[in-house]
This record gives C-alpha cells, structure tokens and sequence, in this order.
C-alpha cells in the first residue's frame, strides 16, 4: 500500500515529465529503480489461461528494437494456485523471501 508521501512523490514526477520532451522521459525510466520497476509489471497469460511470464517496463524500453516478447519476459515466476492454502502460501513467501 503506497503511503500519502509516495503518492506525492508520483505526483510531483509526474508534474515534473510535463516539461520535458519523451527522449529525457524515456532515459529516466530506463533507469533501473527497483521501487519503480515493480509498479510496472505485465503477466503474459497463454492460451490456456496459464502464467507464462512476466515483463517490465524497463525490460522493454531497454530491448533492442527487434527483440521479441519471449526473450524479454522472465519465465520462471513464483507463482500459486488461487485456490492454495495460506500455508502453502505462506511457505513460498517465507523460502522465496518475499
């Protein structure tokens, strides 16, 4: 949950990127800025409706032109069932660190 000063801080970059042209936004947000980067993430679902992946925004604004989804998107993801236990849960995020 964001607090009342993080979401001041967006605002104020926020404000800030209006008077800036999309080549200083661009370099700003690839960047590697952990807190950031998390906020930005996409799931690639399958056909199937299954998980396959998952990719940031800054993944994608540093690829080269040409790079295809697949190679950006991490593929191991921790992930659970919707219908797990909180313990089954709460193992995973206690031997992942999460």
């Amino acid at each position: 949950m964001s607090s009342k000063k993080d979401l001041n801080d967006h605002r104020a970059a926020l404000l800030a990127m209006l008077h800036q042209d999309s080549a200083d936004i661009t370099q700003q947000l690839s960047k590697p800025r952990a807190a950031d980067i998390a906020q930005f993430l996409a799931e690639l679902i399958d056909e199937q409706g299954h998980l396959s992946g998952t990719w940031s925004l800054r993944q994608l604004l540093i690829a080269r032109p040409s790079a295809w989804v697949d190679e950006l998107m991490v593929k191991d993801v921790i992930h659970t069932e919707v219908d797990a236990s909180q313990e089954d849960v709460a193992r995973l995020v206690a031997r992942y660190n999460l």
